[in-house]
């Protein structure tokens, strides 16, 4: 089980939080975050792969004038470190 949900430290810093449980929402690990250059970040949503066990988040960065959208392909949602980003613009696109 996997939620994605945002935390408004204050009206121009907001964080995307990734928690997940392994069993059924009894207990939640420790949650992990994302956020944008500009410390904005709003609607966040998750996309669940079945067959691969693997998830997506994305979310938008409304202030943005460079990248508004960003993605996040998670494979191990247990280890941060495949956690694999990209964002986009109208013109551009960059991993990180």
């Amino acid at each position: 089980m996997v939620v994605a949900y945002i935390d408004e430290v204050s009206i121009l810093e907001n964080y995307v939080y990734i928690a997940y449980s392994s069993d059924d929402g009894s207990t939640w690990e420790i949650p992990a975050y994302v956020t944008t250059d500009s410390g904005v970040a709003a609607s966040p949503d998750v996309i669940y792969m079945p067959g691969t066990g693997n998830i997506a988040i994305s979310y938008v960065d409304p202030v943005s004038t460079e990248y508004a959208t960003h993605a996040w392909y998670i494979s191990n949602i247990a280890d941060t470190e495949t956690y694999n980003g990209i964002r986009w613009g109208w013109n551009d696109a960059e991993n990180y």
